[in-house]
């Protein structure tokens, strides 16, 4: 499962239900990076949330 991860997601299922998925630490820090610089853009925008309160 670690190689397989390390090139591609792998989707644990349970029950014939995806539960979890298993991805490399470069892939993660990669997407926490572009979470990160999505919500930058968010703020910046004057998207932070409670558009209705």
């Amino acid at each position: 499962m670690i190689d397989t991860a390390r090139a591609e997601p792998v989707c644990i299922e349970k029950h014939g239900r995806g539960v979890v998925v298993v991805v490399s630490v470069e892939e993660y820090e990669r997407l926490c990076a572009q979470e990160k610089r999505t919500n930058q853009t968010t703020t910046e925008l004057g998207g932070g949330g409670n558009a209705g309160a």
